[in-house]
């Protein structure tokens, strides 16, 4: 058999990132935010309860943990309203693409505004 030099299976590389794979990459990227996020938020509650908590409000107060913090707010709502959103599918409610491509462009900025109106009201 001759040794042919193409992928052996469909990857990035080949296909445009298109609205749905975005929105599931950012999906599973916005799990993983969590999960760290998670960590420091025990690290806080953890040096409260010890009653050192002077390094972990220095962090969260500099630029740094403001951005930390604002990103993990921004995960947390985004992975809830797409969480709806696939719940909603799960009853075949919007299921077909146009909708589904339609509620993807909408989510993403209203992910952001409804962050930043947390995050800054």
């Amino acid at each position: 058999m001759a040794d042919i030099e193409r992928p052996l299976s469909p990857h990035l590389q080949i296909y445009k990132p298109q609205v749905t794979s975005i929105m599931s990459i950012l999906q599973r990227l916005s799990g993983v935010a969590l999960f760290f996020g998670l960590l420091v938020l025990s690290w806080g509650i953890y040096a409260i309860a010890q009653q050192e908590s002077e390094r972990f409000f220095a962090f969260a107060s500099s630029l740094i943990g403001q951005v930390f913090f604002f990103g993990i707010a921004w995960a947390f709502i985004y992975h809830l309203m797409n969480g709806f959103r696939y719940l909603v599918w799960s009853t075949g409610i919007c299921i077909r693409m146009v909708s589904v491509k339609a509620s993807g462009m909408v989510l993403f900025p209203m992910s952001l505004i409804v962050t930043a109106l947390l995050w800054f009201y």
